[in-house]
């Protein structure tokens, strides 16, 4: 592999396309883990184990994937098209990048992979960020404030025509 980390793996978790299997089989290398898609369920036994997350899409609405890995405390490296901007603190939780720059990825891993101070802040800002936006407690005060905010509010009459 190009960046050669020490004690490094690319696990990549989910379905394959049969032109992305070709392509890793030219570059077939034993640190590579093709782990497969999994259920919903078991997503965070395997995020659990990772020490980075990254989401280098080109065409994502917003990626479910990027939250399912923050909740479980992983910095992130996603593209602008992943919805990222929403979600990820650029610098804070994780890096926000450009599309289709590999340059960007492997800087952002050869920063998080050296600086493990780093890593962990991203890691436990990521945790932060779950608990304080994310999370089902948030969402509910949330919705029954706006419901509230709705119920309470004096019904306006309309003007004269």
């Amino acid at each position: 592999m190009e960046l050669n980390l020490a004690n490094s793996e690319l696990w990549l978790i989910g379905a394959l396309s049969p032109e992305v299997e070709n392509v890793l089989r030219r570059y077939a290398d034993s640190r590579i883990r093709l782990k497969g898609p999994f259920p919903q369920r078991s997503l965070p036994e395997y995020y659990s184990q990772g020490s980075v997350f990254c989401l280098a899409s080109f065409e994502e609405g917003l990626a479910m994937v990027l939250l399912q890995a923050m909740s479980c405390g992983l910095p992130t490296i996603a593209t602008v098209n992943s919805g990222a901007g929403d979600i990820v603190e650029d610098g804070g939780s994780g890096f926000v990048i450009p599309a289709g720059s590999l340059e960007a990825i492997k800087e952002k891993l050869v920063v998080l992979y050296e600086d493990a101070e780093l890593r962990a802040e991203m890691s436990k800002r990521a945790l932060q960020i779950r608990e304080a936006s994310l999370g089902w407690d948030r969402y509910g005060e949330e919705i029954v404030r706006k419901y509230q905010a709705l119920i309470c509010e004096p019904v306006r009459q309309p003007d004269s025509f």
